[in-house]
C-alpha cells in the first residue's frame, strides 16, 4: 500500500530524530531511562476512587456522543478552574475538552493555517511543533535563545512576517525547566501586537501550558494570556495526574479575542474533520471530579536540587530549571548525540538537544524514584571523566 510523499518524509524524519523505542520494557542496554517526556509514577489515589464511582454509577447516556467541544459540566469545570488559576474570566464556551496536548495544537493548527502560513516558535522547544506545523501546511521558523534561555527578541522581531499566524511558547519549558517571567511575557505580548498591525494580520499566541503546575520559583507560574488577549491556551492532564494514556486536555480561547467566536467555530469543526470528534467521555466525567486533587510538587523540587547540586559537583554545566521536570544540560563534548549515545552505552537514556534545537545540550528527565536517580548520577559522573 503506497502511502504520500509527506506522510513518508515525515516518518522517516521521526524515525531518525527520535529514536525512542517506545516499549513495554526498556532495552537492555539502557536501564535507567533519564529520556521520557511524562512522570514515571502512578495515579494519584484519588484517580482510581473517582475513575471507580463514575464506572459503577454511570451518568445517564454517559457513552453517548456529545458536542464535539465536550459536555458542558466538563467544561463549566475547566472554565471555573482556569478562572481561578488566571484572574481570566473564563466560561463553558470559552473551552473545548480535548485529546490530550497533541490533540489541541493540532486542532489549533487546522483552524490558523493556510498553506504556506508561518508558525513562531521559541526555542528550545518540542520537536513535535514542526511536525504538527507540517501537518497543515505550515512552515515552523524557530527563534534562537540567550543565555538563560530567554528569547532573542531581535531575532523574533525580524522573524515576523505578513504570513506569520501563530506564534507558540512553552513555559516551563520542555526541555530546558526554564520559566519565562513576566518581563519576557509581556515583551513577546508587545512583539506579537506591534507585528499583528503593522502587518494587518493577526498573530495568535498558542500557549503550550502542560507543565504550569509544576513551577517552583514563582508563587504562580507566570502566564502570557495575562498579557496578550488573542491567546489560546492548552492544558493536558498526562503530566498533572500522570495519566499520558487516557489522552485527556482541553483548550481555551481567552474571551477577550476579538474574533473568539470564529475561532472556536474552526476549532470545533477541525475536532471533526481531523477524526477526534470527542475526547473521551470517561475521563472528561472523572476531570470534571477533581476539583480536591493538589499537585504535590514538593519531592519534584526535592529532586531538581539534588540533581542540579550533584550535577554542578561533577563539573557540568547548566542552569538551574524553575519548572518542569526536565534539565538541559551542557554537552562535556561537542558533539551532544555522540555523548548521549555513551551515556546509552553505559545504560542510561537521555536525549540530545540537537532533537529540540539546542545543538550542544542533552536533556535530563528527574521525575522518578531518587535511588533510580542515584544511579544515573553515578554513571553520568563515570562518562563525564572519561571524555574529560
Amino acid at each position: 500500500m503506497a502511502i504520500s510523499s509527506d506522510v513518508k518524509r515525515n516518518l522517516e524524519s521521526a524515525v531518525i530524530s527520535y529514536n525512542k523505542e517506545w516499549t513495554d520494557t526498556p532495552p537492555k542496554d539502557a536501564q535507567i531511562d533519564l529520556s521520557c517526556d511524562y512522570p514515571a509514577l502512578e495515579p494519584p489515589s484519588e484517580f482510581n476512587t473517582i475513575l471507580k464511582d463514575v464506572v459503577i454509577n454511570p451518568r445517564p447516556g454517559m457513552h453517548r456522543y456529545m458536542e464535539n467541544s465536550g459536555y458542558t459540566y466538563a467544561r463549566s469545570f475547566v472554565a471555573e478552574q482556569l478562572s481561578k488559576e488566571t484572574g481570566v474570566d473564563f466560561s463553558q464556551n470559552d473551552v473545548i475538552m480535548t485529546c490530550g496536548a497533541g490533540g489541541a495544537l493540532n486542532m489549533i493548527l487546522k483552524t490558523l493555517l493556510n498553506p504556506g502560513d508561518e508558525v513562531i516558535a521559541l526555542l528550545p522547544c518540542s520537536p513535535e511543533y514542526e511536525l504538527y506545523t507540517a501537518n497543515h501546511g505550515g512552515v515552523l521558523k524557530a527563534v534562537p535563545f540567550k543565555q538563560g534561555f530567554i528569547p532573542d527578541y531581535v531575532a523574533l522581531e525580524k522573524m515576523i512576517s505578513s504570513h506569520t499566524r501563530a506564534l507558540i511558547m512553552n513555559s516551563p519549558n520542555n526541555p530546558s525547566g526554564a520559566v519565562y517571567s513576566e518581563e519576557v511575557l509581556k515583551r513577546v505580548a508587545d512583539i506579537a501586537e506591534r507585528k499583528s498591525t503593522e502587518n494587518r494580520s493577526r498573530i495568535y499566541i498558542i500557549s503550550d501550558d502542560v507543565y504550569v503546575k509544576f513551577c517552583y520559583s514563582h508563587t504562580k507560574c507566570p502566564r502570557i494570556i495575562n498579557y496578550y488577549q488573542h491567546t489560546v491556551l492548552v492544558y493536558s492532564y498526562s503530566q498533572e495526574l500522570c495519566l499520558p494514556g487516557e489522552r485527556i486536555g482541553y483548550m481555551a480561547v481567552h474571551p477577550g479575542c476579538e474574533d473568539a467566536k470564529d475561532v472556536m467555530a474552526g476549532l470545533i469543526y477541525a475536532s471533526r474533520v481531523l477524526g477526534y470528534i470527542n475526547a473521551p467521555a470517561l475521563m472528561q466525567n472523572v476531570i470534571s471530579r477533581f476539583g480536591s486533587c493538589k499537585l504535590d510538587t514538593a519531592s519534584y523540587k526535592s529532586k531538581r536540587d539534588f540533581v542540579y547540586s550533584e550535577l554542578t559537583g561533577m563539573g557540568y554545566k547548566l542552569e538551574k530549571p524553575e519548572g518542569g521536570y526536565f534539565m538541559l544540560v551542557e554537552s562535556p563534548i561537542q558533539n551532544d548525540k555522540a555523548f548521549v549515545e555513551q551515556l546509552k552505552e553505559q545504560g542510561v537514556k537521555a536525549q540530545p538537544g540537537s532533537l529540540f534545537q539546542a545543538p550542544g545540550y542533552f536533556r535530563l528527565s528527574y521525575c522518578i524514584d531518587t535511588e533510580v536517580l542515584q544511579s544515573a548520577l553515578k554513571i553520568l559522573k563515570t562518562v563525564l571523566q572519561s571524555v574529560s
